[in-house]
């Protein structure tokens, strides 16, 4: 792994981690097209002043689903449930926070409208497919292999964002998923972003396939 690589996941990590901490804040923050600090070490800060792109890619998120906020509502272009139900998150919300697929894609794409944090690319588009059931913290990888299904029926999706912690699968589903993301990022040039994982040990499948 080259030293750009290195420091380019560093960043991204750095990043992701202070979106955490950010993200249970204000939703009416005061001024969202000032660059957070997670945004400075990203070197992200001209994408919140970038024009609107003649072809504006999307990134599918396979997570709990995306709740509609004025953050993502001008962006998602596509909701899906693995189960046929609703599309909005699932993710268990104490408090009345916003679940773990809607924070994803407001990392992600979250405007510059004065509610919430921008995200880290304004004018990309959000395709949607919940894997995790309602309420529920473990996702199957059955679902998770058709989802990608669901992501490419979208010719404007150019990367899919896995970040799964709990998942259940058979060995044969964790070889099928494996050889699926390698033939999407050789056959149809997509990159997929995978999460290292929740418990501070080895890296977890999927991010640590080659």
């Amino acid at each position: 792994m080259t030293l750009h690589r290195i420091l380019s996941r560093a960043r991204l990590l750095l990043a992701l981690l202070s979106f955490t901490a950010l993200a249970g804040g204000d939703p009416a923050r005061a001024d969202d097209s000032v660059p957070t600090e997670w945004q400075r070490l990203s070197r992200v800060e001209p994408l919140l002043t970038a024009p609107e792109p003649d072809n504006p890619v999307a990134v599918c998120v396979i997570d709990s689903g995306v709740n509609l906020t004025p953050d993502l509502q001008p962006v998602v272009i596509s909701r899906t449930a693995y189960d046929g139900g609703d599309p909005g998150d699932t993710y268990p919300q104490p408090n009345g926070m916003t679940g773990h697929g809607t924070y994803v894609a407001s990392f992600i794409a979250g405007q510059v409208n004065g509610w919430g944090s921008s995200g880290t690319w304004p004018r990309a588009r959000i395709v949607s497919v919940r894997v995790f059931p309602p309420g529920g913290e473990v996702a199957d990888l059955a679902d998770v292999l058709r989802a990608l299904k669901i992501c490419m029926q979208h010719s404007t999706v150019h990367v899919i964002n896995l970040s799964l912690g709990a998942v259940e699968a058979t060995e044969q589903e964790w070889v099928e998923l494996e050889a699926r993301i390698a033939e999407l990022r050789t056959t149809r040039n997509i990159n997929v972003v995978a999460a290292a994982g929740n418990a501070g040990g080895a890296v977890e499948r999927p991010a640590r396939f080659e």
